[in-house]
């Protein structure tokens, strides 16, 4: 799954987070990362993720990583068990650097990536001096993500792991006509009450209004190209491709999760007519 490799340096630095915008912890983190690294560009994927919610940002972060420059540092901080013996992880995969919780944050990373390596971050000479455990963004995260920015090697923030807690997750493919019938299930709601399943259309998506979907056995709908169309119904749930190509369920102008009762893990199977 790993091996060594060379990392492109890059001084952009991401950050990911359930900080909040309400507080001082995001400005403070990015101060310590300019006082190692004056000419890093940091930039805020959000801080708005649900307070401990794991596994929204588990995909908030597969979503948007890819459109940062080559080489960059996302470190992503939301992290319930934080303080704990849990590994906090460097992981270089395509050609990008993640710094994150070994709690199932970087699931869909080790999915859907190619990993080249995996590192256990615990050098301290990497971090703040005296090391907070209730405030990690500012004492390890901030301060690891600088020094890597100033061009330090992967191997230099501690050990490389061959295995970890968090385990793979991977999108289900849908490639070609002759494939008939997918299951799958609801791996995120977004903001809007969407229902974002983990069947990829990302290889394959010229279908009309072919597909047809079910959801807890009674639930039914249809396929429509884009939103916009999916608005001509009342009331009935649809099936689009949304913006990271896969298959998501709505309901017009309302939340599908809260309307059908759907929570994550629900499974769904498409049909291809």
């Amino acid at each position: 799954m790993m091996r060594s490799s060379t990392r492109k340096k890059e001084h952009t630095i991401v950050l990911l987070s359930d900080m909040g915008r309400n507080n001082a912890s995001v400005e403070i983190t990015r101060t310590i990362i300019h006082n190692i690294s004056p000419n890093a560009k940091v930039y805020d994927a959000t801080h708005n993720i649900p307070i401990g919610d794991v596994h929204y940002a588990a995909f908030v972060l597969w979503s948007c990583y890819k459109y940062y420059p080559i080489g960059s540092i996302i470190s992503t901080i939301v992290d319930p068990g934080i303080g704990t013996s849990r590994a906090i992880l460097a992981v270089h995969a395509d050609d990008y650097l993640f710094i994150a919780p070994d709690n199932g944050v970087l699931k869909y990373i080790f999915g859907d990536t190619k990993v080249r390596e995996v590192h256990r971050v615990n050098n301290r000479e990497l971090m703040n001096p005296k090391v907070c455990t209730t405030f990690l963004a500012r004492d390890l995260y901030g301060p690891v993500s600088a020094h890597f920015a100033e061009g330090i090697q992967l191997r230099t923030a501690g050990p490389m792991m061959t295995t970890t807690e968090t385990k793979p997750e991977k999108f289900v493919p849908i490639k070609n006509i002759e494939q008939k019938k997918a299951e799958g299930e609801i791996v995120h709601i977004d903001h809007y009450g969407n229902l974002v399943t983990n069947l990829d259309m990302r290889e394959y998506y010229d279908r009309g209004e072919e597909i047809r979907f079910t959801l807890k056995k009674n639930i039914k709908g249809q396929f429509y190209r884009t939103y916009g169309f999916g608005v001509e119904i009342k009331n009935k749930p649809f099936a689009y491709v949304g913006s990271h190509g896969l298959i998501e369920i709505a309901l017009a102008n309302k939340s599908a999760a809260k309307e059908l009762k759907i929570e994550l893990g629900e499974k769904i199977s498409i049909i291809l007519i």
